[in-house]
Order: C-alpha cells, then structure tokens, then sequence
C-alpha cells in the first residue's frame, strides 16, 4: 500500500526558444491514487513527489532541460518544494493563486533561494497584477486568445528582463504571430503539427524514407527478403545493428550482421527497429520530434501489452508512426496511402474514431502527452503510472545508440 501511495502519473511537454531551439520541459503530474483532476493536496503528498522526482531522477525526465513544475498555492510554503535544485528548475505560480501578502512573502523566498519564478496562464486580466512585478516568467494562454489583444498588451504588459512564454502554441501560424509580438519561448504541439508546402511534392529523401518503410512494412516479406532491403542500405544497416544490440541484452552474443539478428528476434521485431531507424534518419525537424515518435511507440507498446491487446509490435509501430505527417509535411492521409498498415492501424492514424484496439492506444498517448489522466485512466484502467518514465528512458538509450 506504501508504494502505491508513493506513486505518481507523469508526463513532460517540450518549451522552445525563438530560434525552436528545445530549453525545457514542463513536467505535469497527478497523484495516482487520488482523483485525477485535483492538484497535490497535502505536505505528505509533496513529500512523495519530491522522492519520487529524487527516485526516478530529474535527469531521466528532463535531460539536461529546465523542469518547470505547476506549485498549486497549498505548496508554495513547503519545505519539501525546496528540495527541488534551484538551478535547472522554474516554479510555476498557478492562476488560480489568490494574492495574499503571505503569498507575496513565500515567492520572495523562493526566489532568494534562486528558485525561477514563473505566473501560468496569464490571460492580461487586472487580478494577476499585483504577481507580475515578483516573477521572472510570464506564461500567457493564447488558445483561444483574440490576435488584436496580443497585439495591443504584450508591448505594455512585458517588463523588461521578463520572459514571456505563449502556452498551447498549436500552429505554425500562431508560432509566427507570438513571435511577431515579442515571445520568447514558446509551449505546444505546433512543431509536431504538419507545415503545408504547397507545389512541392514530396522531397527526395522524404520519398526515399516512405518507399523504404513500405518495403519494411510489407506483411509479405520474408525474411531473406528483409535482410536484403536493410544490407542494402548501408546507413540503414549500421542503426538496425546499434538498435539490436542495444535492446538485447539477453542475447548469448554481439549481433554483427542483419542475418543474426533476424535469427535471435524474428522478422517482426527487426521489422520494428529497421521502422524506426528509418523515420529517426528523416532530416531537417527538431530533435524533440523523433523523441516523441520513439516514445509514443514505447507507451503505445506498453499500454497494449497490460493492457492484453494483440500485437504489442503493431501498437509500437502505430505510435511511431503518428508523427509521419509532421516528418514529411504531408497530411497523414497521403503519407500512409502507400504504407502496407493493418487498417485499424491506418484508421486510427487518420483519426477515425473507430472502437479498436488501436485508437484506445493512440488515444491514451494523447491523454497522457496533455496531462489529462482522467480520460487517460477512463479509456486503458489497467496501465501503470510508470509507463510514460519507462518510455522517456527507453528513448533517451536508442538515443544515444543511434548516435553511437
């Protein structure tokens, strides 16, 4: 009961600079054992997080990132809070914080600790002024937001040294206004959304990549045959041999040649890694791209597997998959026309809502990217808390073997 107790869902979402350079993660959490949509309650709960930041290791969640963590008001006078280190993690100030001179007097001792203080979802509004003053960051939601008042209150409003940060950034479009208007950094899933490049096709190696993945991919192939395809591409081969002896571990022997490989893991599974070493050598997209495919492949694999479904492989390469579009700056559905996919694989890329396997996985990865545990816990009730760390390293070891 203890370690349950102790246990927390957590999941990151990337922040870029103006020059989509990746500074930081926000890092969303919920307590497992307590309703979902409620914030850290408790001393003892804030205790448990920091064991659990400690356990796990801000390294692992993070990388050398800044972590902005969400400090509900009950929080901010803990001591536990500042065991956090003040040198690569940013407190975010909650909105719904009412300002008290008590609040004012615990953010002046955090940030005399040398805590970055930020205020989350500032929407301009005249209840907010009394933090602007006392934080280092401001972060404004501008879903939803109309362009003429980012426009007329970011001149004013921005004091000078203060980072702004414009939160659930979704297109490129709203990338370029928030930038037109002064933001510094810059928080959502714009750089995992597809750039329209209208009359240009689809570039050489984009077209290379795609053919190769339905080489791959093909249900059909032997296992001559997909030895064939990956040798014959020398890059290809050399990150399928990394992948492989990287992964397994248990294996009697280092793998040195594709044949071996195909021998000790079968088809599928070299399949998969040849898959990923593919989409991962796609160039010109920010790196924190080919990390969200790795890892929604990971959580897509776990999920379905505690989750009894078939074909943990096929969820695996669902979730790899899921960014196709914005690798080729294509919509999925051109993408994947020529792709060799089981077709609830291809329904639930194209987003039909379909009642399959296949879009309860999808579906949880998304859920869970978001920080809403409430529909993620609804729609797969038996996948564990850790799955998303697990995945985060699962990703950052093929990291470091496909730039071995």
């Amino acid at each position: 009961m203890e370690k349950e107790q102790n246990r927390f869902f957590m999941a990151r979402q990337a922040i870029y600079d103006r020059d989509l350079k990746h500074v930081a993660y926000e890092l969303l959490y919920r307590k497992s054992d307590t309703a979902f949509g409620s914030e850290i309650t408790s001393e003892d709960e804030i205790t448990s997080l920091a064991n659990v930041l400690m356990e796990v290791g801000l390294d692992r969640l993070a990388g050398n990132k800044r972590a902005f963590f969400n400090v509900p008001e009950c929080m901010l006078a803990s001591d536990a809070l500042r065991l956090l280190p003040t040198s690569n993690v940013t407190l975010e100030i909650l909105e719904d914080t009412v300002w008290s001179s008590e609040v004012g007097e615990q953010i002046q001792d955090l940030k005399e600790r040398g805590y970055q203080v930020a205020l989350d979802d500032y929407i301009f509004e005249d209840r907010h002024a009394k933090f602007l003053p006392m934080v280092d960051l401001v972060k404004v939601d501008i879903m939803g937001m109309d362009h003429a008042l980012l426009h007329s209150k970011m001149p004013s409003t921005k004091r000078r040294g203060q980072i702004y940060l414009a939160e659930k950034v979704e297109t490129q479009a709203e990338f370029e206004l928030c930038k037109s208007v002064g933001f510094d950094l810059f928080q959502g899933y714009f750089f995992a959304k597809p750039k329209t490049i209208r009359g240009s096709g689809v570039r050489a190696v984009q077209s290379m990549s795609l053919n190769l993945l339905a080489k791959i991919q093909d249900p059909a192939i032997t296992m001559d045959e997909l030895e064939q395809v990956i040798i014959a591409n020398v890059a290809l081969c050399h990150k399928v041999l990394r992948l492989v002896n990287c992964v397994a571990n248990g294996l009697p022997t280092r793998v040195n040649s594709i044949k071996q490989a195909l021998m000790f893991l079968g088809t599928t599974k070299i399949r998969t890694m040849a898959s990923l070493a593919v989409i991962t050598s796609i160039p010109g997209k920010p790196p924190e791209l080919y990390r969200m495919a790795m890892i929604r492949a990971r959580i897509c694999e776990l999920a379905a597997k505690e989750s009894g479904f078939d074909s943990p492989d096929k969820h695996f390469t669902l979730g790899m998959f899921s960014v196709l579009d914005a690798l080729t700056d294509m919509p999925m559905s051109e993408v994947i026309a020529e792709l060799p996919l089981d077709s609830d694989v291809l329904d639930a890329l194209v987003g039909m809502r379909n009642a399959t396997e296949c879009n309860e996985t999808l579906e949880y990865v998304h859920n869970v990217e978001h920080g809403d545990w409430v529909q993620a816990k609804i729609g797969l009730k038996n996948v564990s808390p850790e799955v998303f760390t697990q995945a985060v390293q699962w990703a950052q070891e093929q990291e470091r073997s496909l730039a071995a």
